[in-house]
């Protein structure tokens, strides 16, 4: 899938790697540990764009202008600058990867359960045909490591708003689960992407409790969380 593209570089933080959310109540701990973690990788952090996501649909097209910023709203950034880096925060909710071969176009969205809802698959592919005429069948997607099925627990008026994908909501011991990764790849078929160009963490971040933060798991006063990044070399 993706890493058949050695044009790109892309991943995600681990735990060992220390906070990376940017609205930390520490940011001088969380600015060394990305500066670290970024020198670890090869990636000039100079030549970045961080996006402080909303929980919404709100998707950036950034360009060298935006190098070295932070973007505050935004859920989604795309672009088809080389060397420029993409990054979301994440800890439960899903880093969703994309990368157009063709066109040569990469976009990184954050993707927990209001954004999946509110329509963010479809909107961040309208971003690339807008923008640059990219063709959904020829998109290549990886969904990182989230809060799997096993452990999505809702109340009832969360289920609700995904009662068009009853076959991804779970009824277990008296507790109802989602399985988003389950509603994710509908709606990216529903889109047009095609089933083999299609990939899945099988990581659980609640399951990965020495690899991954997980604020469902570990419910601390402040959000910790990963850094998710994609780039074009």
């Amino acid at each position: 899938m993706l890493k058949s593209f050695p044009e790109i570089i892309f991943g995600l933080s681990e735990k060992k790697d220390g906070k990376m959310r940017l609205s930390s109540r520490e940011p001088d701990v969380t600015a060394l540990n990305r500066h670290n973690f970024l020198n670890s990788l090869g990636i000039d952090p100079e030549k970045m764009v961080s996006a402080v996501q909303a929980d919404g649909v709100q998707v950036k097209v950034v360009g060298l202008e935006e190098a070295g910023q932070i973007i505050a709203g935004v859920d989604v950034l795309v672009t088809q600058e080389k060397g420029l880096t993409l990054s979301i925060a994440v800890a439960d909710c899903a880093p969703i990867y994309f990368y157009d071969p063709v066109k040569k176009v990469i976009a990184l969205a954050h993707a927990g359960w209001r954004d999946v809802q509110g329509g963010i698959i479809d909107a961040t592919i309208q971003a690339f045909q807008k923008n640059f005429h990219s063709e959904a069948k020829d998109l290549q997607v990886f969904v990182g490591p989230h809060l799997r099925a096993c452990h999505f627990e809702v109340q009832s008026e969360v289920a609700e708003k995904f009662s068009s994908y009853p076959q991804f909501i779970i009824n277990r011991e008296g507790k109802t689960y989602v399985d988003l990764a389950g509603i994710i790849m509908e709606q990216l078929l529903t889109a047009g992407l095609e089933r083999e160009k299609l990939e899945f963490s099988p990581e659980c971040t609640y399951c990965e409790d020495k690899k991954y933060f997980s604020w469902r798991r570990d419910k601390p006063n402040e959000v910790e969380a990963m850094v998710a990044y994609i780039s074009l070399k």
